[in-house]
């Protein structure tokens, strides 16, 4: 009689065990404070290195999103004894281990990833202290970017539907696409779009308390100080500003401003959205290039952008001078040149404190 051959058995990624170690690591730190400067370059350069350290990193992140759910439902408190609230970052640590293994076994691929994050979580539960107070459901969950920059880096992205995201210094980008919409969260910064047309399925940004809609099209989108700018190259946008929660359904009623090529249009928190504006197409993200191009721009939203590619940052300490709109080009590796070429204009004076941050000041009389 013949013998079968029983299941195939699977090599376990000798690094597989220390990739996922070190994604726990990184989403710890995230959820426990904002990276230092040399941290976001250095997880940058880690996440990049390997599709495989961004896929764990993903899959830790959604342990550690159900977690945070779960300990704040009361239903689940009968079911576990009480322990030492020191033991919640090793708990933490072995739910995402365990949430690895499953999303890489066989058998996860019959569960869709929310249910095998569950199910990791649910693992974990004898051994979560739940003497620290419950999360507030109407509290956001924090956790980290889908996507950072570092100062001075820029970054290009493919996103799930083939569209492309070029991302700017020391910036940041959430993505949240359903069956309905494509929605992603500029959350500081400044990013350049290219969209892959679907009518049916609108692509929609979110900057502060202003939105942009697109079916498919080229545009830029920058948040600089208290304001939120949106220039077209291609296509057509609407700049939409709810009087509503942004994660509400959107009404064509607060459609502020339809953009075409060649426009753009800053919105404002204090006076909502400004005029639309016609500008020379090639300027729109004209920072991929590394050129830095304002046009009647407010000082204090200038030195915002240049803090994002300065190494050692800039202060604007002459506030009554914020206000001032200003006219600049300067190449991103020479930020200096932009520092005194401001400061020259505006009589200011240049000084260094002692964090090495350069600050504007007014000069002494």
């Amino acid at each position: 009689m013949t013998e079968q051959a029983g299941p195939e058995k699977q090599t376990p990624d000798p690094r597989a065990a220390e990739i996922g170690a070190e994604a726990d690591r990184w989403v710890l730190l995230f959820a426990e404070r904002a990276l230092t400067a040399d941290e976001a370059r250095a997880f940058n350069s880690w996440i990049t290195a390997n599709p495989e350290h961004e896929r764990m990193f993903r899959a830790a992140q959604s342990g550690m999103r159900e977690l945070a759910h779960l300990r704040g439902m009361d239903e689940y408190r009968d079911w576990i004894e009480p322990s030492a609230s020191e033991r919640l970052g090793q708990a933490a640590s072995a739910s995402l281990s365990a949430l690895r293994r499953i999303l890489a076994s066989k058998w996860s691929l019959g569960l869709g990833g929310a249910a095998a994050a569950s199910l990791c979580a649910l693992l974990v539960l004898t051994i979560l202290p739940f003497d620290q107070a419950p999360v507030d459901p109407a509290q956001p969950i924090q956790h980290a970017p889908d996507f950072v920059t570092a100062v001075a880096e820029i970054r290009t992205v493919a996103l799930p539907d083939g569209s492309q995201v070029t991302l700017g210094a020391a910036s940041s980008l959430d993505v949240d696409f359903t069956e309905a919409e494509r929605r992603v969260v500029l959350g500081e910064g400044e990013a350049f779009f290219e969209v892959e047309g679907d009518a049916a399925w609108p692509f929609i940004v979110v900057a502060g308390d202003t939105l942009v809609r697109v079916v498919g099209t080229q545009f830029d989108v920058r948040r600089a100080g208290q304001a939120v700018e949106i220039a077209v190259l291609e296509g057509e946008v609407e700049v939409i500003q709810p009087d509503g929660p942004v994660d509400a359904p959107l009404d064509d009623r607060d459609v502020r401003h339809v953009l075409v090529a060649g426009q753009q249009v800053a919105a404002r928190a204090e006076d909502r959205v400004q005029p639309v504006r016609t500008i020379n197409p090639d300027t729109v993200g004209a920072w991929r290039r590394g050129e830095l191009m304002w046009a009647d721009t407010p000082v204090r939203d200038i030195i915002a952008d240049l803090n994002r590619y300065a190494p050692s940052g800039v202060r604007l300490e002459a506030e009554e001078i914020g206000d001032l709109e200003y006219t600049l080009a300067v190449q991103a590796d020479d930020t200096q040149s932009a520092i005194e070429l401001i400061a020259a204009s505006l009589d200011l004076e240049i000084s260094q404190d002692s964090e090495g941050v350069m600050v504007l000041q007014v000069r002494d009389r």
